[in-house]
């Protein structure tokens, strides 16, 4: 058996509706209409980071450990992005590979570094560069595809003419394009049991287009709906093209996204609200003139980018405050500055830490959008309520989770003149995420007509299910097993609860290295 799995970040039945799939999209149509296919539930948060990782190891975040492209540091006070060493597990390339099975992974997110497998690995979104294993394939890749990269670049704008948007477009179809040659080439170096082709630039078009692709928006920009439905017709065809190379009487497909996408309509930030109850205090003038000349020094050198002290990152003194939000991943971890956790702590473990975290918890619950006049966080909650894990990583996932209602994006960073929350102006392009995704399969085993709803979770387990490969018993994820026409024959390992296979051993990105990961992440938005 040939397991295919297509990866569209940000995908969602919101724009890839009846009517899109009827007129432009036949390969995905058919995929849909005979296949088994769903609204895909994404992880908490639903970004890019914590649900692919989720989606190639079966594990939610609590057992994974990424919750998104930062990592905040108790030892040494310092914000650095992750990298796929940051996974507490090991991922279904490296598990399938120790089973004997050959797998190739094209563009796949937070696979950097590359990790020995059996077959091919071309990293994606999260790579400082082009980076391959085996290391020679790097060679043959830009030999085939001098032009490749992750993920097309183009700049955003409030507006776009017809101009831009014909060049933005034709960015973004040469860059499916090339998944397309680098899954043929690899397909050419081996016989593989599993691969995976991920298209990353429909989250950027989510991001700074939403109204021309949302099918209840679309319509009022007949030119832009007009061209970006010839681009998806393209990456159509060049899904068609996937399932010709795979072809098989054997074939499994299976489609999914990370997450969906909705209309951004707010900015929060969270540590202005902080300042304001008390809980945060603002550098001084000296301190202020000593942080701007260390960040003008850092910014002459490659690496200003790179880990960076939590008393560079924000104008807050941190030695005088007593919670921040370190980083925002759709979702806004909140971190008290505890003694003895962390080196300038100033919060008591016990009852004054307790006492905080239910007066922030019943603060951040007030919070009402001024335009609305709705709560705008969704739920205000510990880590260990919000993912039922009592153990759970402080350092990873702060001490308190701040998750906000559907089109509210929060920031890090902090504003006394604009305010807690910015409402965003209602002719905006922008987008932001949404935790429905989508999931198709389609194969000879596979039952056509039923929908239904699964977790992102889920899909490495049933790719494992259907190969005949033994599942980890370290999965959160269960084999769908309604999927298939007929049962199923599920194994799982027989070494206890671990895996055989062991997760890299964690490592930081170099300075430059990091700094160009942040360049990548900045212009798309993720780094405020």
């Amino acid at each position: 058996m040939k397991i295919l799995i297509i990866g569209i970040d940000g995908a969602t039945w919101e724009v890839l509706d009846d009517f899109l799939l009827e007129n432009h999209m036949p390969n995905l149509k058919r995929l849909k209409s005979e296949g088994y296919s769903g609204v895909l539930q994404s992880t908490e948060p639903p970004i890019t980071p914590a649900a692919w990782t989720t989606c190639i190891t079966g594990c939610l975040p609590p057992t994974h450990g990424i919750v998104g492209f930062r990592e905040y540091s108790f030892k040494d006070d310092t914000i650095s992005i992750g990298n796929a060493t940051s996974s507490l597990v090991p991922n279904i390339w490296q598990e399938l590979s120790a089973q004997g099975f050959n797998v190739a992974s094209i563009n796949v997110p937070w696979t950097y570094p590359c990790q020995e497998i059996r077959g091919i690995m071309v990293a994606g979104h999260g790579s400082p560069g082009i980076f391959t294993y085996p290391n020679e394939f790097n060679e043959k890749l830009l030999h085939e595809i001098p032009d490749y990269d992750i993920v097309g670049r183009w700049d955003k704008a409030e507006n776009y003419t017809p101009a831009q948007l014909e060049s933005i477009i034709t960015v973004v179809e040469r860059s499916f394009e090339q998944r397309l040659q680098a899954a043929r080439l690899a397909n050419g170096e081996m016989d593989w049991s599993v691969m995976m082709v991920q298209f990353q630039d429909l989250d950027k078009l989510g991001h700074y287009m939403w109204p021309y692709i949302a099918k209840d928006m679309r319509d009022e920009y007949p030119l832009q709906r007009d061209r970006i439905f010839r681009m998806f017709k393209r990456l159509d065809q060049i899904m068609g093209d996937l399932l010709d190379l795979a072809a098989t009487d054997k074939l499994l497909v299976a489609m999914v996204s990370d997450h969906g996408m909705t209309r951004k309509t707010c900015d929060v930030m969270p540590n202005t609200l902080l300042y304001l109850w008390g809980y945060m205090r603002f550098q001084g003038l000296f301190s202020r003139m000593v942080r701007r000349c260390r960040l003008n020094m850092r910014s002459l050198s490659s690496t200003k980018n790179a880990t960076m002290p939590v008393e560079l990152k924000s104008r807050m003194d941190w030695k005088q405050s007593k919670a921040a939000v370190m980083h925002t991943e759709i979702t806004g971890y909140v971190c008290l500055n505890v003694r003895r956790r962390q080196p300038y702590g100033c919060v008591e473990p016990g009852k004054e830490y307790d006492n905080i975290i239910e007066d922030l918890r019943r603060r951040f619950s007030e919070v009402a959008c001024p335009v609305t006049g709705r709560p705008i966080f969704e739920r205000v909650a510990t880590p260990a309520e919000i993912y039922s894990v009592e153990d759970i990583d402080a350092e990873r996932f702060g001490d308190l989770i701040l998750i906000p209602r559907p089109g509210y994006f929060l920031k890090s960073r902090m504003s006394q003149k604009s305010g807690y929350a910015v409402p965003v102006p209602p002719d905006s392009l922008q987008g932001t995420h949404h935790p429905d995704g989508i999931f198709v399969f389609w194969g000879q085993a596979v039952k056509s007509g039923e929908h239904k709803r699964a977790h992102i979770a889920d899909i490495a387990p049933t790719v494992y299910a259907a190969l005949g490969a033994k599942l980890p018993r370290y999965m959160d994820g269960k084999p769908l097993e309604d999927v298939f026409t007929q049962q199923i024959k599920i194994e799982f390992q027989d070494d206890g609860d671990t895996s055989a296979v062991m997760p890299p051993k964690k490592k930081r990105l170099s300075a430059t290295e990091e700094a160009a990961v942040a360049k990548r992440l900045a212009e798309l938005g993720y780094l405020d």
